[in-house]
């Protein structure tokens, strides 16, 4: 069974679980179905690896996009404000 891991590219490696039931692929095929639930084992990987990357992704730029917002925001306020004083002003 070593010697088949070793020179099969598609048996999992590493530790990598099925998304929807949390099973172990590892020694399992890619190629395959999860033991416990079915679902296919590369479309778990894929799914999981998105939601992972998405994940990533929001916390990486979130803080960004949010002072973005946040200071736009502040400024069109500042502006709404300003003309509003300007016109009643006059």
């Amino acid at each position: 069974m070593k010697d088949l891991a070793r020179s099969d590219p598609s048996i999992i490696k590493y530790d990598e679980v099925c998304v929807d039931c949390g099973y172990s692929f590892r020694g399992l095929s890619t190629y395959g179905r999860c033991p416990e639930c079915g679902i296919e084992v590369i479309k778990s990987i894929v799914r999981r690896r998105h939601s992972l990357s998405a994940n990533q992704c929001m916390s990486k730029h979130g803080r960004r996009i949010f002072a973005i917002v946040s200071f736009a925001s502040a400024f069109i306020g500042i502006v709404v404000y300003l003309v509003g004083h300007l016109v009643r002003g006059r």
